[in-house]
């Protein structure tokens, strides 16, 4: 039985695999073949704001383009001849419970606003914070765009680890 040679997008996925897994970053990558296109998948939990992005400039290259919803067309902005590519790539981010938890925490401890709040996270969720509804407040503390708006001297939620993926 012969074996059947590796697809495009899974050798894509493999090396993005690989990478990850040089960096010891848990996640899983899938590829995927449909009438259209190719597409990797990338799946994270709770990294840090700038390791995500780290991973998202990584990937980038392998996917040779990108849908231009002004036009209704997909445009090959990216097409290379030395690595194996798709045409869509996710990357994926998802937070625990638990981290969720702490950067409630870290609001109702850093920001007035969230005086009268309840201590979970879980009851206090669908509230209005510091301006904005707390779900929201509490995902841009995880995705980093929290510090981003706050004053300077503002307690950074995340310590910033020394990760840096292959270009």
């Amino acid at each position: 039985m012969t074996k059947r040679p590796m697809s495009e997008h899974a050798k894509a996925a493999k090396i993005i695999r690989q990478e990850l897994k040089a960096h010891g970053i848990k996640g899983s990558v899938t590829s995927s073949s449909y009438a259209g296109g190719t597409s990797i998948r990338v799946n994270v939990e709770n990294l840090e704001p700038w390791v995500l992005e780290s991973i998202k400039r990584f990937t980038s290259k392998f996917e040779y383009g990108h849908f231009d919803g002004m036009t209704d067309c997909y445009e090959y902005s990216n097409n290379r001849d030395d690595i194996p590519q798709v045409k869509y790539l996710f990357v994926e981010c998802a937070y625990s419970d638990e981290l969720r938890q702490q950067a409630y925490e870290y609001l109702r401890s850093n920001w007035s606003g969230y005086e009268n709040h309840p201590e979970q996270y879980s009851e206090a969720y669908k509230l209005l914070g510091a301006g904005r509804w707390v779900n929201d407040e509490v995902w841009q503390v995880l995705n980093g765009s929290w510090d981003a708006m706050c004053s300077t001297g503002c307690i950074k939620f995340w310590k910033k680890p020394h990760i840096r993926l292959a270009a």
